[in-house]
């Protein structure tokens, strides 16, 4: 299946991914487990016992609109005498990153896009000098951001002081909702910043025209949406102002 990935931390298994290997069937291994093992986050263990040869896992990707690949990774080689090996990402057979099996801990990656369009294999490599080397892979990521940060709001328009109702309606390709947010109101002072409510309220003091930005969170990333001059407040009643008009008798 086609999709763009958002691929958390491989809790379902392989999630579309589909593992092969040059190696023979006892020399390499592609499984979801934990890491630290037992008890760390889900990952794909990519694993080659054997130098020479490469374990990969592929998936189709459509990459129309995709600024950017992000990943995290773990990489290291089968003993710490050995050579490193190499994990490599490529797509249709292209290589788009390329980097030695040295990494002590998850750190995260990414591969900037430029001209790619359309379908695509995205392949995930590893091939193990003398005996052997392994990737574990974690939070792979290829959408378009713009695609499914996303709110509405209720009023639009209305005279000072505005209460603003704010409905968040985040969500990620594979159907998982935002699991944080941060608004900016655009609005000076105190209240203009807002963390961790989904769907919060807020009250525009002053006549204007507010810009909404809402930044949503999924354990992948994040996502931006910009609303502009998407608020708009008049000037409203103020009960402290009283006009008097004298009239001769």
């Amino acid at each position: 299946m086609v999709q763009r990935i958002t691929n958390g931390t491989f809790t379902s298994g392989l999630s579309g991914w589909s593992p092969s290997s040059e190696c023979p069937s006892d020399t390499w291994d592609c499984t979801v487990e934990g890491d630290p093992y037992p008890t760390g986050p889900p990952c794909c263990i990519l694993t080659s016992f054997e130098g020479g040869c490469t374990s990969r896992i592929d998936q189709s990707v459509d990459l129309t609109g995709v600024p950017k690949i992000t990943f995290t990774a773990k990489m290291y080689p089968g003993f710490w005498w050995d050579f490193p090996g190499w994990v490599r990402v490529y797509l249709d057979n292209q290589i788009v990153y390329d980097a030695p099996i040295d990494v002590d801990d998850f750190s995260d990656f990414e591969i900037l896009l430029e001209g790619w369009t359309g379908t695509h294999i995205l392949s995930f490599r590893v091939r193990g000098d003398e005996v052997g080397s392994q990737i574990r892979v974690k939070a792979i990521s290829a959408i378009v951001p713009n695609d499914i940060a996303n709110f509405w709001a209720e009023p639009l328009i209305g005279s000072t002081p505005l209460v603003v109702r704010f409905h968040d309606i985040s969500v990620d390709p594979l159907g998982n909702v935002a699991t944080n947010w941060f608004w900016d109101f655009g609005d000076p002072g105190q209240t203009r910043y807002v963390y961790g409510q989904r769907n919060p309220i807020h009250i525009f003091e002053k006549p204007g025209t507010y810009t909404i930005i809402l930044t949503a969170y999924w354990s992948w990333g994040s996502a931006i949406k910009i609303r502009t001059n998407y608020i708009v407040t008049t000037p409203g009643y103020d009960p402290l102002f009283t006009l008097n008009i004298c009239t001769r008798e």
